[in-house]
């Protein structure tokens, strides 16, 4: 047996596109990493913590742009609820006024040939 694999799938870019609709608006960084530095720019040995990406986007927006799929596929929006901590995390914790009531917790399925998003 054969598998021939067919990278333009529709349903598989749309499924990849979904993805990318749910951080609309976030800025595009550099492919530098960023990392704790001590005061004269070196790397502190105490914190030798890097990451590659910061999510930037208000959590309102993530929300919104939620909806707007679920709208645009025909699927129920996911409640929201009252509170929630605001991102990136810094301390003291910020508060949002609204947040996805069962969390930003995103579930891309495409086994069958179709696209949609479970909250």
């Amino acid at each position: 047996m054969k598998l021939k694999f067919d990278p333009n799938q529709q349903y598989q870019l749309d499924a990849i596109q979904v993805v990318v609709d749910v951080f609309a608006g976030q800025p595009a960084n550099s492919d530098d990493a960023n990392r704790h530095m001590d005061q004269d720019r070196r790397l502190s040995l105490e914190a030798t913590i890097a990451k590659g990406n910061s999510l930037t986007l208000d959590v309102a927006q993530i929300i919104e742009n939620t909806h707007k799929i679920q709208e645009k596929n025909g699927i129920e929006k996911s409640e929201t609820k009252e509170g929630g901590f605001s991102f990136p995390m810094t301390f003291p914790l910020e508060i949002n006024e609204k947040s996805l009531k069962h969390g930003m917790n995103f579930s891309i399925e495409m086994e069958t040939g179709t696209c949609f998003m479970s909250r």
